[in-house]
């Protein structure tokens, strides 16, 4: 460790390599975007430093009533604290033999904890926009949105799946899956309503690399 952080220093100016800017400026950021938001995830891929140190970040912009959709993080257990909003819906379901949602909700300062390989999502159910942090236990976390994923598969097997349902009847499962929001979508309708917000109902984003 002691050698590899010389080496870095050795190259320049610190701030290239120790800093990392989260903002949505930041040059170095991988943005998962949306019309629920915008996330960014510094990790061992944009962020060498990280290597071997176990532990990565990200953070979430979301607009008012925006959603950080459904995914799992493959390799690390994530911790969430929300830093700037009132209020952060949050649920996380484990896995079979405890397959019930474990919903909280947070207030600014307070954090919740997602097991590792959770299907998780964060939902800002206000009128105002919030912005959470994401502390990874690893420094190559992943990320798999689940629709995204499961409707990556050949049309008869998620047909099979979800045992051959009349709503996709002559429906093109890669067509559909094309119509999927991004990352960070558009959140309950009960929300926008509340707040007198529109929702958009053409929200297809396609796929986010990343959180």
């Amino acid at each position: 460790m002691v050698e590899r952080l010389s080496l870095l220093k050795s190259y320049g100016d610190t701030n290239d390599y120790f800093k990392f800017d989260l903002t949505p400026q930041g040059s170095h950021s991988n943005a998962a975007n949306g019309l629920g938001g915008q996330g960014y995830l510094a990790e061992v891929a944009n962020y060498p430093v990280l290597i071997g140190t176990g532990i990565s970040v990200a953070i979430g912009y979301l607009n008012p009533c925006g959603l950080d959709s459904i995914h799992l993080h493959n390799r690390a257990t994530e911790v969430v604290t929300l830093v700037a909003g009132q209020s952060l819906t949050t649920g996380f379901v484990l896995e079979d033999g405890f397959d019930l949602p474990v919903i909280t909700t947070i207030g600014l300062y307070q954090g919740t904890i997602r097991p590792q390989g959770s299907l998780h999502w964060e939902f800002n159910d206000n009128c105002e926009s919030a912005t959470f942090v994401a502390s990874l236990s690893s420094e190559d976390p992943g990320v798999s949105r689940t629709a995204q994923n499961f409707f990556i598969n050949p049309q008869d097997i998620v047909d099979a799946d979800l045992a051959y349902p009349s709503w996709l009847d002559n429906v093109n499962t890669t067509d559909y899956r094309a119509q999927l929001p991004a990352a960070f979508a558009q959140g309950a309708k009960a929300c926008y309503q509340r707040c007198n917000i529109t929702y958009d109902t053409n929200q297809a984003g396609g796929i986010s690399k990343r959180k």
